[in-house]
């Protein structure tokens, strides 16, 4: 790395530290989740993004499943509690 430019990186690169596949690497920078720049032209293009951005993203990608295991929890308390109250009913409904 050169002072003052960022450390450019892979969508192999930065889906090895990210821990996923190229694949999706590459369709997050192309729908934008991940900032990404593409460079050259047809086959022989490749995306290119930063160090810092990976960084970023890996942060955000943490925090959305942070919140999905809480709706999880959420949902599965919601499923439990409705439970509870259909074999209460089903108790009542069996006694007469």
């Amino acid at each position: 790395m050169i002072d003052g430019m960022p450390e450019l990186l892979t969508m192999p690169e930065a889906a090895r530290l990210l821990g996923i596949a190229p694949g999706a690497a590459t369709a997050a920078a192309a729908r934008g989740y991940l900032r990404a720049q593409r460079v050259g032209v047809g086959r022989r293009a490749v995306w290119i993004t930063t160090a810092d951005e990976v960084a970023r993203y890996a942060a955000t990608r943490q925090k959305r499943r942070t919140h999905a295991e809480k709706m999880a929890r959420l949902v599965a308390g919601i499923r439990s509690d409705y439970e509870q109250e259909l074999d209460g009913i089903t108790a009542v409904a069996d006694r007469i």
